[in-house]
Parts: structure tokens; sequence; C-alpha cells
């Protein structure tokens, strides 16, 4: 698992800018300390669900998705998954240590450690195309508490349903936060049938990126930038 350079540097807003030698020696050595010191890890669960007028149902859980975001990500869809993945405590410490010595480094060490756990999700995400696939499903594209209207206390119940505490050392707090920080939760659909992706771009729901707070963490809103 390699951190995607030019990534962290879209999250800090640099993706069409210069980086002079001195930069790019500086960032590849932060991510030689971060992929040698950090693995990061990842759980997630398969289950039905039932579509109802308003909601998605996720059976035999407590869960509920409501929404129109979500409704709209999972209305075609006969089961999900849910998936959590953290780069642990670890990556905390090195991005708190870093700031204390160079406000630029704690920002640089910042992205790319969001820029990993991103590439930890990929792995995940792989991991669960493959296994769906070979059952002849398809999936959607991942879908976290926060993006569109899906309410972000869905993150505790996601985790509480992945037992994550206990086998990634991932908890939410009373405000639905991620702890530790580098760390996601997600909801991938399958169905039967071809893939879509590619063919429907996919929408989360909210009418404008610039009312969304997760904007610049977003690749549908980098995706628009590009354009």
């Amino acid at each position: 698992m390699k951190i995607d350079k030019y990534e962290a540097l879209s999250y800090l807003g640099y993706e069409n800018h210069y980086i002079d030698e001195e930069m790019n020696s500086k960032i590849d050595r932060l991510i030689n300390e971060i992929e040698s010191s950090i693995d990061g890890k990842y759980t997630y669960k398969r289950f039905d669900i039932k579509v109802l007028s308003e909601s998605i149902e996720v059976l035999q859980t407590k869960i509920r998705l409501r929404g129109k975001s979500i409704y709209e990500h999972l209305k075609d869809c006969t089961g999900l998954v849910i998936m959590s993945a953290t780069l642990g405590g670890r990556a905390d410490l090195i991005i708190k240590r870093k700031s204390v010595f160079s406000g630029e480094d704690g920002l640089l060490t910042d992205a790319l450690c969001s820029a990993y756990v991103e590439a930890l999700c990929d792995r995940c995400n792989q991991e669960i195309e493959e296994k769906l696939s070979e059952e002849g499903f398809s999936s959607t594209w991942r879908f976290s508490p926060g993006y569109g209207d899906l309410d972000l206390k869905v993150n505790s119940e996601i985790l509480h349903e992945l037992n994550a505490f206990r086998t990634i050392g991932l908890y939410s707090s009373e405000s639905y936060m991620l702890t530790p920080s580098k760390s996601v939760v997600a909801i991938i659909g399958y169905y039967k049938g071809e893939s879509n992706r590619g063919k429907l771009r996919p929408n989360c729901g909210n009418k404008s990126c610039m009312v969304c707070k997760l904007n610049d963490a977003c690749p549908l809103y980098r995706e628009d930038k590009e354009q």
C-alpha cells in the first residue's frame, strides 16, 4: 500500500502548483516515514437490506439509513457492506509531533496520512468488490456518513455492528467524530447485474459542493475542478 503524493497535494490545494526539488524531497522523506511505521487496519460486514418508502433498513441490525442521498444511492440494491478503516493512533501521534517542530511539516503529514487512509480504503474496497463479483454482484462507490444528508451518527451505529473498537481500535466520540482521526466509515451497496459506474456519475445529494464541509476531500468535487 502506497501513499498517492499527488492526492495528498490536492488536499492542500497544490495539485496545479509547481513543487520544487527541496519540497519534493521533504514529502518523499515524510512518505517513507509514514509508510514504514503505519500499516492500518480495516474490517467489514455484509447485510441484506429492505428498501422502505423513505429509508433503508439494514436487516439483522438496528441501523436505519435516512436521507435522500443515501436512499438514492441504495434504492436499487439488494444488500450492502459496511466497512471501517483506520491508520490508528500512531498516525495522530506522528502528525502532532511534526506539527510541534514545523507547521509546514505538520500540514504535509496530515495530508499524506489522509491520502494513506484513502489507499487503505481502496484496498478494502477492492477486496469487497472481488468477493461480490464472485457471486455475480456489482457494487456502488463507497458512501460515508456526513456526505449529502446522511447523519454522522450513523458512524457510531456502523462501528457498533462491526465491533470496531475491539477489532481495529476505532470508535466515535459523543459528537460522532472518528477516533483515531485518520479513519473512515463507509457503506457500499451491491446489486445483481452489470455495473453502471462510469456510465452514471455518482451524486452525493448536495445541491452545491460549496455548502459541504467535506468538499476539498471529496473525489467528486476534485473531479469537477479538473474539468
